[in-house]
C-alpha cells in the first residue's frame, strides 16, 4: 500500500485518501471486473467477516485470479478501504444530500436532512457494516480514520457550510458552524446506539415526526438570530 495510507496525520480530503489506493482501471473491462470484486467482498464481508474472507475465496467467488486484487487494490485491507470509499459515495449520492444552503429555508433542509440520514442508516446492511469496521477498527485504528473521514466528518464539513450560508443569510447566529454541525449530528447517536445493538432505532412511545420537529425546532432556537451580540 502506499504511504499515504500508513500516515497517520488525519485529513477530510477525500481525494488524498482515494489516491493512496492503485490507479482506477481505464477498460470496460477492468472496471467491470473492479466493480464485481467489490460487491463480491461487500457481501462477503457482511456474511463471514473481513478475517472470515481469504483472498482465494473472494476469487473463487466471482472467478479469475488474485492478480487483479493486487492490481485494483494492492492488498486486502486496500479492498476493503476501497469498498469503505464505494458505501460512503452510494450513500451520499442515493440519499441526494445537501452540500449547499440554495434557495430553500433553513428548515426544510435541516428536515429533510435528518430524515434523509434517519432513513439512510435505519437499513440492515448499513448497520451491518458500521459494525463490521467497529470491529476492525479496534485492530486496526486507520480503517476507522478513513471511515471517519470519508462519511461522518464529510457530512459534517456539508452541514457546516450550510449552516455558514444561513448565518451569512441572517436566518441564525452561528459562530462556529463546525461545532454547530456536530451538534446537529447529534440526533443520530441515538439512533446508531439502538440499531447496532439490535433494537428499533425509536421507542415505541416516541413519534418520530414529533420527534425530528422538536429536535430541529430545538436546534434552530439554539442559533436563534437575536442570539447575536449587538455591535
Amino acid at each position: 500500500m502506499s504511504d499515504a495510507l500508513s500516515s497517520s496525520s488525519p485529513s477530510t480530503d477525500t481525494v488524498s485518501l482515494a489516491a493512496a489506493l492503485p490507479a482506477m482501471p481505464q477498460t470496460r473491462r477492468g472496471i467491470e471486473r473492479r466493480e464485481a470484486l467489490l460487491q463480491a467482498a461487500d457481501e462477503l464481508f457482511l456474511r463471514y467477516g473481513f478475517d472470515g474472507v481469504s483472498l482465494d475465496s473472494l476469487v473463487a467467488h466471482v472467478g479469475g485470479s488474485k492478480a487483479s486484487i493486487y492490481q485494483f487494490f494492492g492488498c486486502k485491507k486496500g479492498l476493503l478501504v476501497a469498498l469503505v470509499q464505494r458505501r460512503h459515495d452510494c450513500f451520499f449520492s442515493e440519499n441526494a444530500l445537501p452540500t449547499e444552503l440554495g434557495a430553500a429555508p433553513l428548515k426544510q433542509v435541516l428536515i429533510d436532512t435528518a430524515r434523509k440520514l434517519f432513513n439512510g442508516f435505519n437499513q440492515p446492511d448499513k448497520i451491518a457494516f458500521m459494525r463490521l469496521i467497529v470491529r476492525e477498527s479496534q485492530r486496526d485504528p486507520e480503517i476507522g480514520r478513513i471511515a471517519y473521514e470519508l462519511g461522518p466528518a464529510r457530512g459534517q464539513s456539508n452541514m457546516a457550510q450550510i449552516l455558514r450560508e444561513a448565518d451569512s443569510r441572517g436566518e441564525i447566529y452561528c459562530p462556529q458552524p463546525y461545532e454547530s454541525a456536530i451538534m446537529f449530528g447529534g440526533f443520530l447517536q441515538h439512533i446508531k446506539w439502538r440499531l447496532l445493538v439490535g433494537l428499533p432505532p425509536f421507542e415505541d412511545s416516541v413519534n418520530i415526526d414529533h420527534f425530528f420537529e422538536f429536535f430541529i425546532n430545538s436546534f434552530l432556537m439554539a442559533h436563534h438570530p437575536s442570539l447575536k451580540p449587538a455591535g
